[in-house]
């Protein structure tokens, strides 16, 4: 049976599961749905092929989340069609375009100017911590995950989703993690030191302690002093395509029972676990999540661009926990 119908017949029975209710036999359908989007993004083309893959393969990843630790919600059964009114996710992988052949590299083009004038705030933080930020892969046994991860201590800690390093298939964290710095390819072997699933945090450790070029990224000291209307960037590997800032405003500091904060921003997969600065330079979150719509009156609202991250006061608490509990120095 090839691919297609492979993934065809996998999405019906899923179907069929949900309807019953049966979020165990469900979630294997699942996974095994993102053993051939794996293997198609090994075998993609081109880049927009690989980003078609690698986006689809993170709505299953989620949808796997929530059938192990919440069961059948309303969210997976209108993912799947199964609620009136709800158009369902596509029942086929995304094609993939013929491939492109790159055209000649162009000439080379003059230097620019030693001393540069400002590009504004954005481009000005991006330059001075994006070596500070990190590209994290961590090695599952169906594949890869990516994501995005910061330096919190120059004893080589940093900071990243607890979901860009769990092992959906195998229930457990990754053990093999790697990361690379600002733009560079190099890739150093790290480890997680503790995670939080509440919070969606995990701490990792660096092999070999830090490369010369990293940079520590300063971490607001009161979170109380952030506020509603606050301009943020965040920085982010989005569909592992390298490091970019993100600019937004803050929308809530601490958004309703989840305490998130949530800001305006278009996160993408590779995003999670980038940190989300101020004007002055200091993190005040950790990205992990983008909100697509809520539920008011009975009614699905849609939402523009809301994405969500732990705020530093959470983190702040985990931090001073691990260090207690693990002897650790920041």
């Amino acid at each position: 049976m090839n691919d297609l119908l492979k993934f065809k017949q996998l999405y019906a029975e899923t179907r069929t599961y949900l309807k019953q209710g049966n979020a165990q036999e469900a979630r294997k359908d699942v996974l095994a749905i993102l053993d051939i989007l794996y293997a198609m993004r090994l075998s993609a083309p081109t880049v927009m092929a690989r980003a078609k893959a690698n986006a689809m393969i993170e709505q299953f990843l989620s949808y796997a989340r929530i059938l192990r630790m919440e069961g059948v919600t309303p969210k997976v059964l209108e993912a799947f069609g199964l609620i009136e009114n709800k158009a369902p996710m596509p029942e086929t992988p995304p094609s993939y375009p013929p491939k492109i052949i790159p055209r000649a590299p162009r000439a080379a083009q003059p230097k620019p100017p030693v001393e540069v004038p400002s590009q504004g705030w954005v481009a000005d933080l991006f330059e001075r911590y994006q070596c500070g930020v990190v590209r994290v892969v961590a090695q599952s046994v169906v594949g890869y995950s990516n994501g995005t991860g910061f330096v919190i201590s120059k004893n080589g800690l940093l900071l990243t989703n607890e979901h860009v390093v769990y092992d959906e298939a195998a229930g457990r964290l990754c053990t093999s993690v790697a990361v690379s710095f600002g733009q560079d390819s190099k890739q150093y072997d790290a480890h997680v030191v503790a995670s939080d699933g509440k919070y969606d945090l995990a701490l990792l450790q660096l092999e070999r302690g830090l490369p010369t070029k990293a940079v520590v990224v300063p971490r607001i000291r009161d979170y109380s002093a952030v506020k509603q209307g606050a301009d943020v960037i965040l920085i982010g590997n989005a569909f592992s395509m390298g490091l970019a800032p993100i600019p937004g405003t803050i929308k809530f500091t601490h958004e309703g029972n989840s305490g998130d904060l949530v800001y305006t921003a278009p996160s993408n997969p590779g995003d999670s676990g980038g940190p989300v600065f101020n004007r002055n330079g200091e993190c005040i979150g950790i990205n992990k999540s983008v909100t697509s719509a809520f539920i008011r009156g009975g009614q699905r609202v849609e939402s523009q661009g809301l994405t969500n991250a732990t705020p530093m006061d959470f983190i702040d608490e985990r931090l001073a926990a691990w260090t207690k509990k693990y002897s650790i120095e920041l």
